[in-house]
């Protein structure tokens, strides 16, 4: 998976703060690319500087320090195997920074979060058609709910909107993020461990604010708050028989187990981490049955 690591900083922060920002990102960042390096981008201020390597923000610290929204991402392909698909995409609109898998958007040689950003602007641009600027939020939570409704796979999902300045954070139960916020900083980052690096960032106090699945959330510059904007509407299990296969298969998850035992490790399970669980129990069970079976993002 992909790692997150997103600073959002309020005007009035102390100039002590603020001259921290390049070597914070730099840490955490560079700890981020060690198990991520597929590439690394960073979106700030209107410039976005991408590519294969660690990106040196020591070279870009002065830009940094005079902007209140850093997004970056450290990159493991699982679509789209070049450089050409390495985040955070950009237009003149948004900004989208993604952690996950959602196979339903990928296509032959593009990643499924180019996909998904390009459909996600095309049906931005049909909906507001010529509906004044304040429609902008409704229509942006109208599209992500009709695009990642209903959605197998996993998704942790930055997208910031150029024009207001807001930033919009979503998930769901396959992916996970930390959000740690203190009166003049939020940072929000898929690596629990960067947290440690904080200290040294600020000593101003964080405290950890819980983000809950399926939740379309607005975050402002200025006010660091998470705001509740809306929902997305979760998968609903399913079963089916598939193939030549005797057992039944669980629609989205992949699993070939018998019917009772799903429907037990479904209900026994930690939505946050036993995803990641039940695909390695798939994976080995994918070699027991020589090659007939169903992936997991299928």
């Amino acid at each position: 998976m992909c790692n997150l690591n997103i600073v959002i900083r309020k005007s009035d922060a102390p100039k002590k703060v603020i001259g921290a920002i390049p070597a914070f990102m730099m840490a955490v960042t560079s700890t981020s690319y060690q198990s991520n390096d597929d590439g690394d981008g960073l979106y700030c201020g209107g410039l976005l500087w991408k590519g294969k390597n660690k990106l040196d923000l020591f070279n870009i610290g002065a830009h940094l320090q005079k902007h209140n929204i850093l997004i970056s991402h450290q990159r493991v392909a699982t679509s789209g195997f070049t450089t050409q698909f390495t985040q955070p995409f950009a237009n003149k609109d948004f900004v989208l920074a993604h952690n996950g898998i959602i196979s339903s958007f990928a296509t032959e040689g593009k990643s499924d979060t180019y996909v998904f950003f390009h459909r996600f602007c095309e049906a931005f641009e049909k909906e507001m058609g010529g509906k004044k600027e304040d429609r902008r939020e409704e229509c942006i939570k109208k599209i992500i709910q009709e695009l990642l409704g209903t959605t197998f796979g996993s998704y942790s999902i930055a997208l910031f909107d150029k024009v207001t300045q807001r930033l919009y954070y979503f998930k769901n139960m396959g992916a996970s993020i930390n959000v740690y916020q203190s009166k003049h900083l939020l940072y929000l980052t898929t690596s629990h461990s960067n947290k440690d690096f904080l200290p040294m960032f600020s000593k101003e106090k964080f405290k950890e604010l819980e983000v809950v699945g399926y939740v379309i959330y607005r975050i402002e510059a200025d006010d660091l708050n998470m705001y509740e904007i809306g929902s997305i509407d979760a998968p609903k299990c399913e079963y089916e028989r598939k193939g030549s296969l005797s057992n039944w298969f669980y629609k989205g998850w992949g699993l070939d187990y018998d019917k009772p035992t799903v429907d037990k490790m479904m209900s026994e399970r930690d939505p946050i981490t036993d995803d990641y669980f039940l695909q390695n129990e798939q994976s080995q069970k994918a070699k027991e049955k020589e090659g007939k079976y169903y992936y997991m993002f299928e």
